[in-house]
């Protein structure tokens, strides 16, 4: 019995340490379906993915010119004033009237004093004539035409943009017309037209306004030929003495003048305008008193060696293509006409590394015109490779692009600046007006 009570003790103890030890081992046993703490099979935590770098700005192979400080918005010039009162500009050499609304050159009196004294210069000849009424020369506005006569000249709302190339040929050519009517009145168009177009011509060929001297010279009076050409050489005597004031006026005056030049001296017109004005003084002449004034001071056979002359030099009247542009910084602007808009200036350029086009005030102008801003749209056609960085108007890089040598289409949203960038070649560059900006 005793040995039996041993046996239920020790039986006993046996299954109280088993269950003890199940016990304790299930209050440490980890689930087997728990992932983060089962530590019976190794768990792989994933990692955040890190954020991907912005990619690197290509590097340029040329070094870039820095970008132009523009104001925050379309709404403020860079390089213009808009007065809402007129605007008076007055010293020693002329007063200008500016209308109200109208956007002008930051530094216009300058250009314009600039433009007096090179016509000055180029003619031999003064605005300021002693003893005689005139003391400055005044510059008035007109919707219309531009022209000149004694008292001064008469501009319109483009020619305060001086950016474009041509404006600064519209100063000088009405200038000269001053200049030649102050000293003596010559009842004679084509010799009028003839040395304001060339006066302007000896200015921009002295003064290095490349593109302005082609402009005169092989372009605007010079490649177009009149329908009648045959008629106005058969008798060009004729012609010249009884000529009214059409577009020939300026094409064969233009052209009888280079021929003169050619024979007599490239100051045979101010010498003929100082010589008629000893002679005439402040009378009014007619057209043939003029002609006949010319043959003395020429030859009487002048236009037959004219005609003849004409005939063998034709290649000097060829059309020539726009000259290169060679600036490393361009400002485009836009001609805005009721009956026409486009952009002026050459369209040929030397890239030499690299060349930027500056559309800010191209943008403000179409702006304050109510027009709507694309970006910069245009044609390229370009002879070697060649990249192409456009860039907003805070100077926030919007795109880079490479080009094959050949034609492109460009188009540019939300762009005010365009950086061409590469070897050393030849471009054609044309902006489209109808894609830059919409009504």
């Amino acid at each position: 019995m005793k040995r039996t009570s041993i046996l239920i003790v020790a039986l006993l103890f046996a299954f109280l340490c088993v269950a003890c030890s199940d016990s304790i081992e299930d209050a440490n046993r980890i689930p087997i379906n728990d992932p983060v703490n089962n530590t019976s099979e190794p768990v792989h935590i994933p990692t955040p993915e890190p954020s991907p770098e912005p990619p690197d700005e290509p590097k340029p192979l040329f070094d870039m010119p820095p970008l132009p400080n523009n104001p925050p918005d379309y709404g403020i010039f860079k390089n213009y004033i808009v007065s809402p009162e007129p605007v008076t500009i007055t010293n020693d050499a002329f007063i200008m009237e500016i209308p109200a609304n109208t956007p002008y050159h930051i530094e216009i009196e300058q250009k314009i004093m600039e433009c007096i004294n090179w016509v000055q210069a180029a003619s031999g000849f003064s605005f300021h004539i002693e003893g005689t009424r005139f003391n400055n020369v005044r510059i008035d506005f007109s919707e219309y035409g531009a022209y000149g006569g004694e008292f001064g000249i008469v501009v319109n709302a483009m020619d305060y943009i001086f950016d474009v190339p041509a404006v600064e040929g519209v100063y000088l050519h009405e200038l000269s017309h001053t200049l030649q009517s102050r000293l003596v009145n010559i009842n004679h168009h084509p010799f009028q037209e003839a040395f304001a177009i060339l006066n302007s011509a000896k200015v921009a060929r002295d003064n290095g306004l490349d593109f302005l001297y082609w402009h005169l010279m092989k372009n605007n009076y010079s490649y177009i030929g009149s329908s009648d050409e045959a008629g106005i050489l058969s008798d060009f005597e004729h012609w010249y003495r009884t000529n009214e004031g059409t577009w020939d006026t300026y094409l064969y005056g233009f052209r009888f003048a280079v021929f003169l030049e050619e024979k007599y001296g490239d100051d045979i017109l101010p010498e003929l305008i100082t010589n008629y004005s000893l002679k005439m003084g402040v009378h009014t002449s007619t057209k043939s008193e003029f002609v006949d004034f010319l043959v003395e001071q020429t030859d009487k056979s002048v236009f037959t060696d004219f005609v003849e002359w004409y005939q063998n030099n034709l290649e000097l009247f060829d059309s020539t293509p726009f000259p290169l542009v060679k600036d490393k910084e361009v400002i485009i602007m836009p001609i805005i006409h009721d009956t026409f808009q486009s952009f002026t200036g050459s369209e040929n350029y030397e890239l030499d590394n690299v060349v930027l086009f500056d559309f800010f005030d191209s943008h403000a102008y179409a702006n304050f015109k109510g027009l709507n801003i694309f970006g910069i749209s245009g044609l390229l056609t370009i002879n070697h490779s060649a990249t192409i960085y456009s860039y907003d108007l805070h100077g926030t890089l919007l795109e880079v692009r490479a080009f094959d040598p050949g034609f492109h289409e460009l188009s540019l949203p939300d762009a005010s600046t365009l950086i061409i960038s590469g070897f050393k070649s030849d471009f054609w560059f044309k902006p489209l007006f109808e894609r830059c900006y919409t009504k």
